[in-house]
């Protein structure tokens, strides 16, 4: 039997997001507007007032779109504030469209887009 190969440009979904993709979410172009921490703050009240994702806070919303942002367009300057390579290299991949799942993303993500919001100035320019 031959093996199943995904079309280029997709990803494989863990089963925890497999799960989410089941309950609600939405799915946010991503824009250069992002890499400015007080536009993701906008949108997240955005969707918080829509009702499209639950089980995240404000500041989960923000985290997620920023961090998004900035791994696809600012990737170089992530690495140079000492965020990990490898993963803003996979956070890259899955960064357009952002897609906000209710209860948010895995641990593993939530900690790196609380750190990434943590060391990056509130507003960046693509590089």
């Amino acid at each position: 039997m031959k093996e199943f190969v995904f079309p280029k440009g997709t990803v494989n979904l863990t089963e925890e997001e497999q799960e989410k993709r089941i309950a609600g979410f939405d799915e946010i172009p991503v824009s250069p507007l992002y890499l400015a921490k007080t536009a993701c703050e906008i949108k997240a009240g955005q969707e918080i007032v829509s009702g499209k994702v639950t089980r995240m806070t404000f500041l989960e919303i923000a985290q997620e779109i920023f961090g998004h942002a900035c791994a696809y367009y600012a990737t170089s300057t992530l690495v140079a504030l000492g965020v990990n390579n490898a993963q803003v290299n996979e956070l890259r991949l899955r960064a357009n469209p952002i897609y906000l799942a209710d209860g948010g993303d895995s641990t593993t993500r939530k900690a790196l887009y609380a750190l990434i919001w943590a060391v990056t100035p509130s507003v960046l320019s693509p590089v």
